[in-house]
């Protein structure tokens, strides 16, 4: 009879990797409501189609009270992205708004070379 328990570590070598928590849509240290408010605006108008997942990172702060979840575009191109950001960091959600906003690559490249700009 062959032995039965080597076949046990050999599954969790290759089961290990898919269990592990990765970066997706809305992850990050933040609330459910700010994880789902990302997440519906990422489905909406046909963001997802321009990007790829995963995205550049958890969502993070942006200056002293907005948040930002950056993606790479659908080609992967270096030097381009596209960004879902957020005004505000509290919970509160007003029915029928966007509280959460598509930023694409050219208004994001020269958002971001002003603000370094800014703050040198």
């Amino acid at each position: 009879m062959k032995p039965v328990r080597l076949v046990f570590p050999w599954l969790f070598v290759l089961l290990a990797p898919a269990c592990l928590p990765g970066q997706d849509v809305g992850s990050g240290p933040f609330s459910a409501t700010i994880r789902n408010e990302f997440v519906r605006s990422y489905f909406r108008n046909n963001f997802h189609i321009l990007t790829s997942l995963p995205p550049s990172g958890d969502i993070k702060k942006l200056g002293a009270t907005g948040l930002v979840q950056e993606f790479p575009d659908a080609a992967k191109t270096a030097g381009v992205k596209y960004a879902l950001v957020r005004a505000t960091l509290t919970d509160s959600v007003v029915a029928e708004t966007d509280s959460v906003l598509h930023v694409y690559p050219n208004t994001y490249s020269y958002a971001y070379s002003s603000l370094i700009i800014l703050f040198k």
